[in-house]
This record gives structure tokens, C-alpha cells and sequence, in this order.
């Protein structure tokens, strides 16, 4: 029985805890398409470069079979937590939109290899762990405590907090599994 934690988005990331107490942690697979923008609103129209970053469906797809089908896995016996998505106030319909897509295509993946899934939201598995305001350092110091050597951090000290949610999410699912 394997533990699987997902904090979606595109900075999100996709914990496991496997049956022996080891774990891993991976970034979420993305791709980005940059193109150049023209402002023709001043005199001088501006040209920008602008990025967008999106989910990569093969990679996830691929991450998500790789995990399903390691040597350390009964065959699809898995118990995997994801975290609801969904639009915020503050955003525009086109970031809507788009965290909408990368929410569906993340449920269509863990549909399409059989792993069947619960979706909670942030504030469940957060309450769970004490969590109140300061919900990203709260949630990589406690992470960090339970599982040292997830990475969370980037080389300047950073937090990869899709990568603390993800774990937490994990753990918040094995504990739940375990009636703990």
C-alpha cells in the first residue's frame, strides 16, 4: 500500500509514502510557451516577452504510472489524496480557466490509470496539522520536521511549498487511512 499526496498546479507537486516509511517527492511535470507581446498603448509600442507555464499531460501521466508501477507497489493498491481546486475571487477568468483545466487534467490521469482518489480541501488536511495563517511556512516547518529529506527548500532557501503541501496531503491521507 502506497501513500499518494497531490497539491495541484503548476507549482504544485505529487508526494508518495510507500509502505516501508521511505518517500519521494516530485515537482509537477510543466512545460512553458513564451511569445512576444506587443503594447501598442504608449507612443512607443513595447515589446515583452511573455511566458506562460503550463501542466505537462504526458509527464503526469507517465510520473503517475512510474509511481503506481514501481517494484514497491501492489498493483494499484493506493491510497491518494488530492487537494480541491478551484477559482479564487481575486482571479481573472483566464487564470480561472486555466486552473480549472489543470485540475481536470490531473482527475482525468488518476481516472485513466484506475487509482482511485479523494478530493479534500486545504483547510481539512491544514486543521488537521494546525495550521491557520501562515499557511506556507507553517506548512514546510512541519513538513520539514517529518520528512527531512524532501527537499523542500531550493538552493537559496526558498520554500517549494507545493512540494510541503504535497507531503502534508500525504501524510494527512495515511494517517486518515490508518485512523490515526
Amino acid at each position: 500500500m502506497i501513500d499518494i499526496g497531490i497539491d495541484p498546479g503548476q507549482k504544485g507537486a505529487i508526494a508518495v509514502i510507500y509502505s516501508d516509511g521511505s518517500y519521494k517527492v516530485f515537482d509537477m511535470p510543466t512545460f512553458s510557451i513564451s511569445k512576444e507581446k506587443r503594447s501598442n498603448r504608449s507612443i512607443t509600442p513595447k515589446k515583452t516577452i511573455q511566458t506562460k507555464v503550463y501542466i505537462d499531460r504526458k509527464g503526469l501521466l507517465a510520473l503517475l504510472e512510474e509511481i503506481v508501477s514501481s517494484d514497491k507497489v501492489e498493483p494499484f493498491i493506493c491510497n491518494c489524496i488530492t487537494e480541491k481546486q478551484q477559482a479564487m475571487p481575486d482571479q481573472s477568468s483566464n487564470s480561472g480557466f486555466t486552473t480549472g483545466m489543470g485540475y481536470g487534467e490531473l482527475l482525468m490521469a488518476l481516472d485513466a490509470l484506475g487509482i482511485q482518489y479523494e478530493t479534500i480541501s486545504a483547510k481539512e488536511w491544514q486543521k488537521h496539522f494546525g495550521i491557520s495563517k501562515d499557511t506556507k511556512g507553517d506548512s514546510c516547518r512541519i513538513a520539514e520536521n517529518l520528512f527531512p529529506n524532501a527537499g523542500l527548500r531550493g538552493p537559496r532557501g526558498g520554500v517549494y511549498d507545493g512540494r510541503a503541501d504535497a507531503i502534508l496531503l500525504c501524510e494527512y491521507g495515511r494517517r486518515k487511512r490508518q485512523g490515526l
